[in-house]
């Protein structure tokens, strides 16, 4: 009777050892798993900002080629224009009707000159100023590229430094796990084990 009375109590000693190693991995897995949820939430907002500074910069790399691009469209109306301003009116008017031959009056001859002249005023003014509008218009593109251009490298700067942040706290919590996981004092070196152990040998 003793013995069974005996074995029943080193069962129960038992058990409650076994329960205290259970609720000490247990609350050893909950701190880790609390700060590797942690740990990941960081990873994953670190990686979804290097893929945000990525595409930033192939951004920038097309915005600053489109710019280029656009400098060199108005350098080409620049030349177009000065060659367009560069042309003289230039008249060649036969003086002899080409029908039948005769002299033609001075008056009708000089009529013609003027009209050709207003002709080719008129058409070189309409290419100057078409020239003009197109300059302004990619002056405007290149503009607007430019201003997308400087707010997205400031957007950029606040990125990276964000990014540095956030290693720093992904480096931070790393160690804390590295921490809790190696610092972790085993169950068997606690004084309620210890005392339970005592027991269980007595």
């Amino acid at each position: 009777g003793q013995v069974a009375e005996k074995t029943k109590e080193l069962r129960l000693i038992e058990a409650q050892m076994m329960d205290m190693k259970n609720k000490h991995r247990q609350e050893l897995d909950e701190n880790i798993g609390k700060k590797c949820k942690e740990h990941q939430r960081l990873l994953n907002e670190l990686n979804a900002l290097k893929i945000n500074i990525d595409a930033k910069n192939r951004t920038i790399q097309h915005n600053e080629a489109e710019i280029k691009s656009l400098e060199e469209k108005m350098q080409r109306l620049r030349e177009k224009w000065h060659e367009e301003n560069a042309k003289a009116f230039e008249f060649a008017q036969s003086d002899t009707c080409p029908t039948c031959g005769q002299a033609l009056p001075e008056e009708q001859i000089e009529a013609a000159r003027e009209k050709a002249l207003a002709d080719f005023n008129k058409s070189k003014a309409e290419k100057l100023e078409s020239i003009n509008a197109d300059g302004k218009r990619l002056k405007e593109m290149k503009t607007s590229l430019e201003e997308k251009l400087e707010i997205m490298g400031r957007e950029i700067e606040k990125a990276k430094a964000e990014l540095a942040e956030l290693e720093q706290k992904e480096s931070v919590i790393k160690t804390e796990i590295d921490n809790i996981v190696q610092g972790a004092e085993p169950v068997e070196t606690t004084p309620e084990y210890v005392r339970l152990q005592k027991q269980h040998e007595e």
